[in-house]
């Protein structure tokens, strides 16, 4: 017989390693067929069959194989039979194929049922008569033999024979071997765990524990209840779903109805879709007052002040910007409820954000003799002033030719120079006159026909020249230097009656008019020009607050925007501007004002502004519980775990160390079993001198030579010890443990039965069968409390009625106190 390999439920390559089993079981199967062959061959040959060369494993199936041919080569000299029912499948087959083919050698020790020989040196053959067989007797080569009639076997003594009784199903031999008993297989709890077995004689049958109306839940018969209802031992009461974690959502509160519960949502959510969902109460224009704000949070909101006003006793005070002269030059500051306004004052502009002078003097509001000068918010016009000699023409002062009035005398040339003249005597008369008698006299030019260019004008002799004498030139009209008549500009003579700053002169032939500027429009009452309300027009000149001016208009933007050009608004990012937002943590733009936002692990406080902390360890189950203990910190929380525990993302999940794995903490003698944050060590002896310790965990019973009896005697092949560790509360059948029995040599195939022999005081354990040999130990009731148990799990091969090999493991289980 030999044992199989064994395995673990919870193994993460359970296929292979049963892959792995049959393998193995194979391989055992062809080493003992070589072996056996090898011990035939040695048989035949008339070798010995002590097999002291061979070190492996497969010296018995040697030594057995090859006893049993020499037994089949007496056999055949003795002219006997070549078929043995008592002998065992490798044995009989050995023992038949040396008997029908093989001639026995003369010499050889062979091994014979019931005789102990020396496996090595010379026998002492023993005769029948002290044999003491208790039917007949056969002399084989000199070996005395026991040997039973029909209906008889030989029984393990070698002598005494047996009545041969096949037992029925459901019976078995019992130790006298002359009478059947009944098998008790309750003993293997073919049941459920809710049926009770009851035992025949033959057979068994399972019974239901319970009574009709009731179950068995919990290791007792509970009466069935409808559905939201449980058994408290002696009546139906209502069941309170809502202490399950998992009744419903976290943003949803469980309420207990009777035989079920409903999940209603929390102040400040709606269910839609079956699911509660943040309601935004800022959606109601009623939530805040009309200088507050409404800041939606998760589950309810919070009404802030707006821009421009201050919280003072619980209510918003509009602060007076204008306080604080936040308004430049040129402009006055107005204070508007939640905020101010900056007005250009008369000659000034809006140039941007601010208010800049107007150059007057660009506008040619002085006349031609004047020169503008232009002053903050208004100008001056000044006369204009020249050297003597000099008189303003245009836009300078020229030099004046006095020799054009003749100021030199007759005798006399006037030279012309800056800013004078000067008087030159000559001896010629001048222009305009002619030497007469010696003398100079004036010189009669009309005396010319054409000296007047047309229109023919009359001609009038004056001293040293002559005057052409034309019409009046018309009103609005002057003579020009080409005699004829020439309109007046009255616009730029500064001949005009227009208002300059209403109104703009337009020259006309003879005369002017004036036309209203741009912006302003005459009115039929005083026919004067009125200015033009542009912000009371249909038009929309500004996109958000128009100003009307004087002869124009300026925009203006609401609070949190920038004037772009004259008439756009642009939002203004307060977020990137120096102090433009309070915020503590993050800011975030919006249109015409900002939102702040906090780290994550903060919460905004009522204020809007400022940012507090969140205890993360007073609401597990909104941030995420830790597995064993949580330590607030600021912004953030920290999980530990137990000692022997390693944590897993950022603590959330705690690990179990192997202390195994990383280090031996155990002697060399024993064997280390991690548990959950600790470890075990077994130290294990083998129970006497006919056991082989293989392993810090197993001990096999080592091969028995011929003359051991005791070593022969003793019925455990097999001790194993094994350890696994579960966490708090691990549920029914997380612990597995595999056991596989097989066996060779026997005539007929035994039985196998498993017990559990000690430990299992509570029925925390029990034992299911897989099949001839096969077993495995789960626990049928969940891990609920921290403990260890030790159980003794014992494999019985039963043949002849009788315990021929006990197979026995150790199971050492350690439950955590930690569900971890």
């Amino acid at each position: 017989m030999e044992i199989g390999r064994q395995g673990q439920a919870k193994y993460p390559n359970l296929p292979a390693m049963v892959c792995r089993m049959y393998a193995e079981m194979c391989c055992t199967k062809q080493l003992q067929k070589d072996y056996c062959k090898m011990g035939k061959e040695m048989a035949e040959k008339g070798g010995t069959c002590s097999g002291n060369n061979i070190k492996t494993c497969g010296k018995q199936h040697y030594k057995e194989c090859c006893y049993c041919c020499y037994l089949g080569m007496k056999a055949r000299k003795e002219k006997l039979q070549c078929t043995n029912s008592y002998l065992g499948i490798p044995c009989q087959q050995a023992f038949s194929s040396c008997c029908v083919s093989s001639e026995p050698h003369p010499t050889g020790t062979p091994k014979v049922f019931g005789v102990s020989l020396q496996e090595d040196g010379p026998t002492s053959p023993q005769s029948c008569s002290t044999l003491r067989c208790s039917q007949s007797c056969q002399v084989l080569r000199g070996i005395a033999t026991c040997v039973c009639r029909n209906g008889f076997r030989l029984g393990e003594d070698g002598r005494t024979c047996v009545v041969n009784i096949t037992c029925p199903r459901g019976l078995e031999m019992d130790p006298s071997g002359i009478q059947c008993r009944d098998i008790d297989e309750c003993l293997k709890l073919p049941c459920r765990p809710d049926q009770e077995c009851l035992n025949n004689r033959g057979s068994f049958e399972c019974k239901s524990r319970c009574p009709s109306t009731y179950v068995y839940r919990n290791g007792r018969c509970e009466r069935e209840c409808r559905t939201g209802r449980l058994w408290n031992g002696r009546q139906c009461v209502d069941e309170n779903e809502c202490l399950r974690a998992d009744s419903c959502r976290s943003n949803q509160r469980c309420v207990n109805t009777v035989g079920s519960y409903r999940c209603d949502c929390y102040a400040g959510y709606q269910n839609v879709g079956g699911s509660c969902v943040d309601v935004n109460e800022c959606l109601r224009p009623d939530r805040c007052r009309s200088n507050q704000r409404c800041v939606n949070t998760v589950g309810s909101h919070r009404c802030d002040c707006n821009a421009g006003y201050q919280n003072v006793g619980g209510s918003c005070v509009d602060i007076n910007d204008c306080d604080r002269s936040p308004c430049g030059q040129g402009a006055v500051c107005e204070n508007l409820p939640g905020g101010f306004r900056c007005d250009c004052l008369d000659g000034y502009e809006r140039s941007g954000s601010n208010c800049t002078d107007i150059d007057e003097c660009k506008r040619n509001y002085c006349r031609d003799n004047e020169i503008c000068i232009n002053k903050p918010g208004t100008y001056r016009c000044e006369q204009r002033k020249c050297p003597r000699g000099y008189r303003w023409k245009g836009t300078s002062c020229v030099d004046i030719n006095e020799c054009e009035s003749k100021p030199c005398r007759s005798n006399e040339v006037c030279v012309n120079l800056p800013g004078r003249h000067r008087c030159i005597r000559v001896i010629q008369c001048e222009e305009g006159y002619e030497r007469y008698r010696g003398r100079c006299r004036d010189k009669n030019e009309c005396l010319n026909q054409d000296i007047c260019r047309p229109p023919r004008p009359v001609c009038k002799n004056t001293p040293g020249s002559y005057r052409c004498e034309y019409k009046p030139c018309p009103r609005g009209f002057k003579r020009g230097r080409n005699g004829r008549c020439q309109d007046v500009n009255e616009c730029t003579t500064g001949r005009h009656t227009c208002n300059l700053r209403a109104e703009e002169c337009i020259n006309t032939s003879g005369s002017f008019t004036c036309r209203c500027r741009r912006g302003y429009r005459r009115l039929r009452l005083d026919d004067r020009c009125r200015d033009i309300d542009e912000c009371r027009s249909s038009n929309k000149y500004c996109a958000h607050k128009c100003i009307n001016t004087q002869g124009s208009f300026r925009c203006t933007c609401r609070k949190g925007y920038t004037l772009v050009g004259r008439r756009n608004c642009y939002d203004i990012n307060e977020c990137n501007q120096q102090g433009g937002s309070r915020c503590q943590h993050n800011c975030i733009n919006t249109q015409g004002s900002y939102l702040c936002r906090c780290n994550r692990g903060f919460q905004l406080q009522i204020n809007g502004v400022h940012c507090s902390d969140i205890n993360e360890c007073s609401s597990p189950r909104r941030y995420g519980a830790c597995a064993y203990q949580c330590k607030n910190s600021p912004g953030s929380f920290k999980c530990s775990c137990p000692n022997g525990y390693e944590s897993l993302y950022s603590g959330r999940y705690c690990r179990d160390i192997d202390e195994c794995s990383l280090r031996n903490p155990c002697r060399s003698d024993g064997a280390c079993i991690n548990t959950k944050g600790g470890y075990e060590c077994l130290y294990t002896t083998c129970p006497n001198g006919f056991f082989i310790k293989r392993s810090t965990t197993q001990c096999t019973r080592r091969y028995c030579r011929y003359n051991e009896r005791n070593c022969w005697a003793e019925k455990r092949k097999s001790i194993r010890w094994h350890g696994r560790a579960f966490p708090l509360n691990a549920k029914r059948g997380a612990f597995t443990y595999f056991y596989n029995i097989t066996t060779t040599g026997y005539a007929r195939r035994p039985s196998i039965e498993f017990n559990l022999k000690k430990g299992n005081d509570h029925g925390t354990f029990q034992i299911l069968s897989l099949g001839y040999g096969k077993a495995k130990v789960i626990n049928r009731k969940v891990f609920d409390s921290p403990r260890a148990y030790k159980l003794k799990f014992v494999g019985e091969v039963i043949s002849g009625r009788s315990v021929t090999a006990k197979f026995i493991t150790y199971l050492h289980i350690y439950v955590s106190q930690y569900d971890f």
